[in-house]
């Protein structure tokens, strides 16, 4: 392969999930880290194919309400909530509710999705 731009295309770490594109790490070994990394830190791994890394799969975001106390949400465009497949959305359904929005024109003129658009916020 392609290189990839950027991390947030291929992989999102949240809470409890991470969402990865495992074949896009070419070294194994490099493959087996993350892997490994993700499962050490009490982390279910939820596979994406290349295809669903083109459709955004990987530019997801948890969101986590300071007011509402307990209240995840996970979000995404509803390009790759599209892609996702009905097993996956369940999987990603037990750990938040998931929340997406059409922004076609972001992803097809600005090349990012939901997470480039969003910034966190962390209070120590």
């Amino acid at each position: 392969g392609r290189l990839v731009y950027h991390p947030n295309v291929i992989m999102c770490v949240a809470t409890h999930f991470g969402i990865v594109c495992l074949d896009c790490i070419e070294i194994e070994s490099d493959r087996q880290k993350v892997s490994e990394s993700l499962r050490g830190h009490g982390k279910a791994i939820i596979d994406i194919s290349v295809d669903q890394l083109k459709h955004m799969c990987g530019n997801v975001l948890e969101l986590k309400s300071h007011t509402d106390i307990g209240a995840t949400r996970i979000a995404m465009s509803d390009t790759a909530f599209h892609a996702f497949t009905e097993a996956q959305r369940d999987r990603l359904s037990m750990y938040g509710q998931i929340v997406h929005a059409s922004i076609d024109t972001i992803e097809k003129v600005g090349g990012g999705s939901v997470r480039c658009m969003l910034a966190e916020i962390y209070h120590l």
